[in-house]
């Protein structure tokens, strides 16, 4: 701002207005930049927004979610940006640690499912170091064999192997009625994808992310480690 003073009293000052005009008008746009800063800021602090620089969602998600508003939620020491809706919104849960999609029906009964559940490691570990843990949050009939399998991009896909793997395929290719999720709730499934993948900003944090069926109310690109 004394940079754009100096240079408002040098255009203006010595031409036109004169120097007492140049402070007024300084001045006048200080308390006006405070003004709207400050109420900026009290909106995005009662959205949950960041002071930092929101990210812009996908087109697909801004067209699905009309209406509803973009901001920024954490748990975990995690951050992911989503939309909030009149009758969803994506909440944070401290005990998973993760978020969960909310949405409260007709009747007010809310319905929750986990979309992003944190999982943690040392940092010189492999992604594979999370396989206790994840395995014990997705029980199934085939979890104790389920392992991560690398899908591209730097994800991974927590998968069945073995045994379970054939009676999986079985399933897939209609020779057998089940089972339909050897690995639980974080594996393959007929309703959506999963993807299982380090928390950008961190060596210790790894994600499991649900795409779900329907466009998501979060973008899971937004998905980064913050401090508390």
């Amino acid at each position: 701002m004394r940079r754009f003073h100096e240079s408002l009293q040098k255009w203006v000052g010595t031409r036109i207005l004169g120097p007492v005009l140049v402070l007024s008008l300084s001045m006048g746009l200080v308390a006006g930049c405070g003004t709207r800063d400050a109420a900026r800021s009290d909106a995005k602090s009662e959205a949950g927004i960041s002071d930092s620089t929101a990210p812009v969602p996908p087109d697909s998600l801004k067209e699905t979610h009309a209406g509803c508003q973009w901001g920024e939620i954490r748990a975990g020491e995690t951050s992911i940006w989503r939309f909030t809706c009149a009758r969803s919104d994506i909440v944070a849960d401290e005990n998973l640690p993760g978020f969960l999609r909310e949405d409260v029906l007709e009747d007010g009964t809310r319905v929750r499912n986990v979309v992003v559940q944190i999982f943690a490691k040392a940092a010189d570990e492999p992604i594979e170091a999370i396989l206790p843990a994840l395995r014990a949050a997705s029980p199934g009939v085939g979890t104790e064999s389920c392992a991560l399998e690398a899908s591209g991009e730097g994800r991974y896909v927590f998968v069945p192997t073995g045994e379970a793997r054939q009676l999986y395929d079985k399933f897939l290719n209609g020779s057998a009625e089940g089972p339909s999720m050897p690995c639980g709730i974080w594996g393959p499934s007929e309703a959506g994808q999963r993807a299982v993948f380090p928390v950008p900003g961190s060596n210790e944090k790894v994600a499991a992310v649900d795409f779900g069926t329907d466009p998501p109310l979060h973008d899971f690109r937004t998905l980064k480690s913050v401090a508390n």
